[in-house]
């Protein structure tokens, strides 16, 4: 069983050509790995909403947090952070939306 550590997350918003908007970082407390994946998530999209980004690829480095998008998906788990992170995934952004391990 892995046990829960003190973390942190942090994470950029870039544009379209790659060049860096914004970075963000937060202590996040007591959390697995896989938590502090999602809540880097979750803070990126907020920050790439706050800004007025419209158009987003979600990339993550987890390929355990992106399997979880296609399970939420079928009903098969419902973790709060990860429903905060789809609906922000599902808002009013331009064109397609896609989570990608990268």
């Amino acid at each position: 069983m892995i046990r829960p550590s003190f973390a942190s997350c942090g994470g950029v918003v870039r544009n379209n050509n790659g060049c860096w908007l914004v970075g963000f970082a937060k202590f996040i407390g007591l959390c697995s790995v896989l938590d502090a994946k999602l809540w880097r998530a979750y803070l990126g999209l907020i920050e790439a909403r706050n800004m007025g980004v419209r158009k987003v690829v979600l990339e993550m480095d987890c390929l355990e947090a992106v399997n979880l998008f296609h399970r939420l998906h079928e009903g098969l788990y419902n973790l709060l952070l990860l429903v905060h992170i789809v609906l922000g995934v599902n808002r009013d952004w331009e064109g397609a939306h896609s989570v990608r391990v990268s």
